[in-house]
């Protein structure tokens, strides 16, 4: 199966969230102009526990923490719309997507799209941290890197099934970091937003090259649903992570080519 994926035809909804943040960086970074920006809820959102950490830590040097929206998305967007609820199935957002303005926009979270919004005739690409193949569900990385010592991203399609619409790519992540116990909102407030980022950049950097992307559909799937992990899972994670960290070289998080 092919799609088109037309960077002149696409938008993005942004939950207030770092994935948000991290997928503006992207963005940004590659100079991609999106047909129209849809903000939802209220910003800059940012709390000072996060900030102070990620000050001591220099997080700013994963992606671009400044959440405050208007100078950001000005350079990205023909086009801005706001929103004040922050669930993806409002009536509000229903009909900025029911004019059509894009064909496809990238998810960055809200809820679970139910049948009116995704009956729109709409494209939804969201970043699953994890490969569909056998890591459906939740915060996926922490079990794969557990289990097999590895960490992957898919983008796909969104359909009514949950984490199972047709697949754009899936791309395995090579990471060089170390987390300490003070860290709390690192794994999923950097980690997890750069790595679905990161994955984003490659989707849409091919499409920039050839807007048609091979897409398929698995037949298969792992029948496992992973659910959102628990302390003692993400201690686990945290202690492996470190294990495998190697003090002299570079903090770095990138996509294995």
């Amino acid at each position: 199966i092919h799609m088109n994926l037309d960077l002149n035809k696409l938008g993005i909804i942004l939950f207030p969230s770092t994935r948000s943040l991290a997928f503006l960086d992207i963005l940004r970074k590659n100079n991609i102009i999106l047909n129209e920006v849809i903000v939802m809820g209220a910003w800059p959102f940012l709390g000072n526990d996060f900030i102070n950490e990620s000050k001591k830590y220099k997080y700013n040097s994963f992606f671009n923490l400044n959440d405050d929206i208007d100078t950001i998305i000005e350079s990205i967007t023909k086009s801005v719309k706001y929103v004040n609820s922050t669930d993806i199935n409002s009536d509000e957002l229903y009909e900025i997507l029911n004019s059509h303005q894009c064909s496809q926009y990238i998810f960055t979270g809200g809820g679970i799209l139910k049948d009116r919004v995704l009956s729109q005739n709409i494209d939804f690409i969201h970043i699953h941290p994890g490969d569909i193949n056998n890591y459906r569900g939740s915060t996926c990385f922490y079990y794969s890197y557990l289990n097999e010592g590895v960490i992957s991203c898919t983008s796909f399609i969104m359909k009514k099934e949950i984490d199972k619409g047709e697949i754009m790519n899936i791309c395995n992540i090579s990471q060089n970091i170390r987390i300490d116990s003070d860290q709390k909102f690192f794994t999923d407030y950097i980690f997890d937003p750069l790595i679905r980022a990161l994955t984003l950049e490659k989707l849409l950097c091919q499409a920039k090259l050839n807007s048609s992307i091979k897409t398929y559909v698995l037949n298969k799937y792992n029948k496992h649903q992973y659910h959102i992990a628990h302390p003692m899972i993400r201690s686990l994670f945290a202690l492996k992570i470190n294990e495998n960290y190697e003090g002299n070289k570079p903090r770095r998080v990138l996509i294995n080519e």
